[in-house]
């Protein structure tokens, strides 16, 4: 089956966000759409969907239900399971990307949820924290968290010789040198599940007691997205999505382990936060890290918030700060 989106706008509906979807017939799913804010929530698309002439009505649903709506809209249509493959990545590719976070957590950013914890330990140790970030590109967070007050010490790790890192290497080089303790690490290097683990695996052994690991792009929405091959970045229709790798695995991985603790935040692809303490809460587990790595994306789809503890933003800061001091201290510091 071939699939294609067009969009049509329309006014700003109620919350929750009502988006009528129409699909045509196009090669190879490349979705020609017109000019539309990619950023905006408040859009309507009217979808149609045509397999190989057969017209069926238009799929109809809401953003926070678009996964169910579509499971229930292929069961009543008959759709076999590549049809469904197709059709679903087809949508959710062409919906914006906060439309697709929690409902609990749109705006949220990786860098809101940086700024947050840095800030928060800073604050509970009364001293200023060490900051590190592995792959750290134009320095679109690295850049505004290093030249917080709270900060004493930030580097970033990243080998382009065109980016904005400290320290111009590959992640395993650094940590066989590092001798610093760090209270916040960021891994956003190579997305694939292997590299990610073993910084991950390192960050943690340079941790300080109080210290968290927060790992991005840990919730892709497609398969195409999780691929762990790095994309042909000179293809237009690559520029459409985001490429996760499968960087899911590693996080799902340290679910074998019960001396750290592991929740995701429903935003910004996934934003997953590993801590130093003993496991809090039952999780869907693998059983070595190893099965973790022969996980099919169809496998982790149908158990994706229970693989990865998926939270929204709220539940996430009590998850993190049980006492609620979190909560309140961030407050002050991004907008709620």
């Amino acid at each position: 089956m071939s699939l294609a989106l067009s969009e049509i706008i329309s006014p700003p509906p109620a919350f929750p966000i009502l988006l009528l979807l129409f699909l045509l017939a196009q090669p190879h799913l490349s979705l020609q759409t017109s000019e539309v804010d990619k950023n905006s929530l408040w859009k309507s698309h009217l979808v149609q969907i045509d397999i190989e002439g057969d017209v069926l009505p238009p799929l109809l649903t809401t953003a926070e239900n678009w996964h169910q709506n579509v499971l229930d809209y292929g069961t009543t249509h008959n759709l076999d399971p590549s049809t469904m493959r197709d059709l679903r990545d087809a949508v959710i590719t062409r919906l914006p990307a906060a439309a697709l976070d929690g409902t609990g957590s749109v705006g949220r950013t990786r860098t809101d949820l940086i700024k947050s914890l840095s800030s928060w330990i800073s604050h509970s140790e009364g001293r200023k924290i060490n900051y590190l970030e592995i792959g750290c590109a134009g320095g679109d967070n690295f850049v505004p968290i290093s030249e917080e007050d709270f900060v004493e010490t930030a580097y970033c790790v990243d080998p382009d010789p065109k980016s904005e890192s400290t320290h111009k290497m590959m992640s395993e080089e650094f940590f066989r040198i590092n001798e610093k303790t760090w209270d916040v690490v960021f891994v956003d290097g190579l997305h694939q599940w292997s590299t990610a683990l073993n910084d991950i695996d390192s960050a943690l052994l340079s941790l300080s007691p109080s210290g968290v690991v927060i790992v991005h792009d840990s919730n892709p929405r497609t398969s195409a997205a999780a691929s762990p091959d790095v994309p042909d970045w000179g293809s237009k229709h690559q520029h459409q999505m985001a490429w996760n790798g499968d960087v899911f695995k590693a996080v799902i991985s340290l679910g074998s382990r019960r001396d750290v603790d592991v929740a995701t935040g429903h935003f910004d692809e996934g934003c997953a936060v590993v801590m130093n303490r003993p496991r809090s809460i039952e999780r869907l587990l693998v059983p070595s890290r190893g099965a973790a790595e022969t996980l099919t994306f169809d496998e982790f789809e149908e158990n994706r918030k229970a693989f990865l503890n998926l939270m929204e933003w709220d539940s996430l800061m009590r998850w993190i700060d049980p006492t609620g001091t979190l909560g309140e201290h961030i407050q002050n510091i991004i907008k709620i």
